[in-house]
C-alpha cells in the first residue's frame, strides 16, 4: 500500500487531561505471546510545546548548529518513518493489484477480511486507492448477484463494508439467507450487517438482527467455560453496537485485542500479521503524540489569554478538545481540532459571562457590540 512518510495515523483520542481530572491509561501489555510489540503511548514531554505543524511540508531551510540534544529524537523519527514505509510496502503485496479481479469466493472473502482488519485497527486510510479497487470489484459482484454472494459470511461482510463506505446496496441482497445457521462467524457477520440500517423500513435487517443476535447469545451461554477470541468478539459486538462507540476507542481496543495467531481467515503469514499489528501500533503512538502536543498548545493558549483567571468561567478545554479529536481524528485536521476547541472554550466564557459574571450594563454593551 502507498502512503506518504508524513502521514500519521490517529488510532485513539486520549489526551493528557488537566491536573485533578482522571487520566486514561494506554495499553502496556504485549500484543502477542511471541514477543509482540508494546502497545504503549509515547511519553508526554514536560516542556512547553509550540503549536504543532501536522502533515505539512516544511518551507524553512534547516538551520545549521541547532540544538544538539534534539538530534536523537530526529534520527529516531526518521528511522520510524523508514520502518513504517517498509511495512506498508510489504502489506500492499498481500492484496491483488487493481487489474486482478478476484476469481473465486475465497479470494474475495480474503480481500474483504483484509479491508475489515485495516479499518478495525485504524490504518485503512493509508490504503484508500487499493481498498477502493477491492470494493469496486465487490460492488460489481453484488450488482450482478454473482454466485459468490451465496456464501453467507462473504455476502454479509460485503453488504456491511460496502454500505459503510458509501455504496448503494439494498438489504434485499440478504433476503435469501436462511435462519438455519450455526456457524459463529457467519452469524456474527449477519448481526453486524443488520446494524447498518439507513432507514426505518428495512424490515429485512431488523429480522436478521433479531434471530442472529438470539443465536449468538445462545452460543455464548453454551460456551461460558471457554471464551475464545471469536466468542469475546461476539460478546463485545452484542454489548456495544458500533454506532455507540467512538472510532478511536474501537481502534485502540482492536489493537490491544489483535491476536496474530487467531487470524487464519486472512490466510497471511505470521510475519505479515505482525506487520499489520506493528503498523497499527506505530500509528497509534504517533497519533497520541500529535494529540498531546495539540493539547499542550491549547493549555498554553488558555494561560496566555488568561482565560483560566476568570473566576466565573468554567474550564471546559479538555471537553471540547476531546469532542474534536474523537470526530476529526486525521492528523492533517490539526487546525480544525484546535480551532474547534478554542471556539468552544471562548463560547463557554461568553455564556458564563452572561449567566454569572457580567453586570446588566456590561451585558447590554456586549450585546450592542455583537449586533453592530
Amino acid at each position: 500500500f502507498f502512503c506518504t512518510s508524513t502521514n500519521r495515523v490517529a488510532a485513539a483520542m486520549m489526551v493528557n487531561p488537566p491536573p485533578g481530572s482522571s487520566s486514561l491509561t494506554l495499553p502496556t501489555a504485549r500484543c502477542s505471546s511471541r514477543g509482540g510489540l508494546l502497545c504503549g503511548v509515547l511519553p508526554m514531554r514536560s516542556t512547553r510545546a509550540p503549536r504543532p505543524a501536522v502533515a505539512r511540508v516544511a518551507k524553512n531551510k534547516p538551520q545549521v548548529g541547532g540544538n544538539v540534544a534534539s538530534m536523537p529524537n530526529l534520527l529516531g523519527s526518521l528511522n520510524c518513518k523508514v520502518e513504517k514505509k517498509a511495512r506498508e510496502t510489504q502489506t500492499k503485496k498481500q492484496l491483488h493489484k487493481p487489474e486482478e479481479v478476484p476469481t473465486c469466493q475465497e479470494s474475495l472473502h480474503r480481500q474483504l477480511s483484509m479491508v475489515d482488519v485495516l479499518q478495525k485497527i485504524g490504518i485503512s486510510r493509508h490504503f484508500a486507492s487499493e481498498i477502493k479497487s477491492i470494493l469496486d470489484f465487490t460492488y460489481s459482484y453484488w450488482l450482478q448477484r454473482d454466485e459468490i454472494m451465496l456464501d453467507v459470511e462473504t455476502c454479509a461482510m460485503a453488504f456491511r463494508i460496502l454500505r459503510m463506505n458509501g455504496y448503494n446496496v439494498s438489504a434485499d441482497g440478504l433476503s435469501h439467507i436462511s435462519t438455519d445457521l450455526s456457524d459463529t462467524r457467519s452469524l456474527l457477520e449477519l448481526y453486524k450487517a443488520s446494524q447498518v440500517s439507513t432507514s426505518d423500513d428495512e424490515l429485512i435487517l431488523d429480522i436478521i438482527g433479531y434471530w442472529s443476535g438470539h443465536l449468538l447469545r445462545q452460543q455464548l451461554k453454551s460456551s461460558e467455560a471457554q471464551r475464545t477470541p471469536l466468542l469475546r468478539e461476539v460478546e463485545h459486538v452484542l454489548d456495544s453496537p458500533f454506532y455507540t462507540m467512538l472510532d478511536r476507542l474501537e481502534h485502540k481496543r482492536n489493537i490491544e485485542q489483535f491476536d496474530i495467531i487467531e487470524h487464519p481467515i486472512l490466510q497471511l503469514t505470521w510475519q505479515t500479521n505482525q506487520d499489520l499489528l506493528a503498523l497499527g501500533v506505530m500509528d497509534f503512538n504517533t497519533s497520541q503524540s500529535i494529540y498531546q502536543q495539540e493539547y499542550q498548545h491549547l493549555e498554553s493558549w488558555v494561560r496566555e489569554s488568561r482565560l483560566n483567571r476568570l473566576p466565573f468561567a468554567r474550564q471546559k478545554l479538555a471537553y471540547f478538545y476531546l469532542s474534536a479529536a474523537s470526530t476529526m481524528f486525521p492528523p492533517e485536521l490539526s487546525d480544525a481540532r484546535i480551532l474547534w476547541a478554542k471556539n468552544g472554550a471562548l463560547t463557554t466564557v461568553v455564556d458564563d459571562f452572561f449567566d454569572v459574571g457580567g453586570s446588566k450594563d456590561e451585558l447590554e454593551n456586549l450585546t450592542a457590540l455583537v449586533e453592530m
